[in-house]
């Protein structure tokens, strides 16, 4: 059998407040397109439907939309939530959904039923944590990511003469290796706590995976993020979006299959007038980070740019001045900062907050003892 497995959707996104919605529904017919043309048998989407809890308008339509044309292919669809969706509003109708064989997983239960399709049997686990693990189970104490999945995975009555495959939305690690991320991206971390070693899934024969947007293997071929569908952010004007093609046989194998948006994102740099020149050929209407290199001051910039790249979203100039002020502020900023307020902005950067009181009371005596200020 064949499927396609894809994640991080992220409807409602917007790049530098620019609406993407015309941008995902175009790709979201071309993987309806991709899933005709390979004949495939199940579409497998790895959580972040929404790019937000509270979803917009638009974002419900095109997720309607988009469920419409699944059901119209007869494409059977597994969906899971990712840590960006709401678990409620995500599975809303999700029972009537089913008799169009849409299965949409929202959240954990005490028993996690295979979805078999085409003798291969499909383990859906929506975005957990820990305290989620607590709720269903009564004797899970933990509040650690790793035990907790483990947990999870231990109930898992998995057959031995069927192929298994997990759909799962965290963060793993392969040992001390760490998927790829942009920078874009490095709030989903919580400094490293919520990792989980890829050693847990090695009984699953192909594990199709949500969360981080750059498409990527994390410890095995078969253990395999898809990345998002749209470059998100001009971090990742680099990467090559796709989607993976499984084919499940004797032995499981996959392609990446190339998205094409309806406009790339992109960073241009040189001086303007090269930049112009090259646009004035191209009529492109990507969305546009532009980085200008003249070392005199170029009045009106962002205009100029905009008649040959309407969707010039943001400028950025770098030159000998600015890299020498860009430098010198950063090092004034360090050198102005005692050692307490340096080792809070490292941990705020490292775990997205602050730290409590026995956390700072921990460090002052740290301190105190090499004798430095704080």
């Amino acid at each position: 059998m064949k499927f396609l497995h894809c994640a991080d959707l992220h409807i409602g996104r917007r790049l530098m407040q620019v609406s993407l919605i015309e941008d995902q529904k175009y790709i979201l017919r071309q993987i309806l397109d991709i899933a005709k043309r390979h004949d495939v048998d199940a579409l497998i989407i790895a959580g972040d439907v929404y790019d937000k809890n509270s979803p917009s308008e638009e974002a419900f339509s095109l997720w309607d939309w988009f469920l419409v044309e699944l059901a119209n292919h007869q494409l059977e669809t597994i969906v899971i939530s990712g840590n960006h969706d709401s678990n409620d509003r995500l599975g809303v109708g999700k029972r009537l959904l089913e008799r169009t064989n849409i299965h949409v997983i929202t959240h954990l239960t005490s028993t996690i039923n295979p979805i078999t399709i085409a003798n291969v049997d499909f383990y859906p686990i929506p975005f957990i944590k820990p305290v989620y693990v607590a709720n269903v189970y009564e004797d899970f104490k933990s509040s650690n990511y790793q035990e907790a999945y483990q947990f999870v995975l231990d109930r898992l009555e998995l057959k031995n003469d069927r192929k298994n495959v997990m759909i799962g939305h965290q963060f793993f690690v392969s040992g001390s290796s760490e998927p790829e991320i942009a920078q874009s991206e490095t709030g989903l971390t919580l400094g490293g706590l919520d990792a989980i070693n890829t050693t847990i899934l090695e009984t699953f024969d192909y594990v199709a995976l949500g969360h981080i947007h750059r498409p990527q293997r994390i410890g095995s071929d078969t253990i395999r993020y898809s990345g998002s569908i749209l470059k998100y952010a001009f971090e990742e004007a680099q990467q090559r979006k796709s989607v993976n093609l499984v084919t499940v046989d004797d032995t499981v194998v996959y392609d990446q299959i190339p998205l094409k948006p309806f406009r790339d994102v992109r960073v241009i740099k040189g001086p303007i007038d090269e930049l112009i020149k090259i646009g004035e050929t191209e009529t492109s209407q990507d969305y546009i980070h532009a980085i200008i290199t003249d070392e005199t001051v170029v009045h009106n910039a962002i205009t100029r740019l905009q008649r040959v790249y309407p969707n010039t979203l943001t400028l950025e100039v770098q030159n000998q001045l600015s890299t020498h002020n860009g430098s010198l502020q950063r090092a004034e900023e360090v050198v102005s900062k005692k050692p307490l307020e340096l080792v809070h902005d490292f941990f705020e950067q490292q775990t997205g907050r602050d730290l409590n009181d026995a956390e700072q009371h921990l460090v002052v005596s740290i301190l105190d003892e090499i004798g430095d200020v704080s």
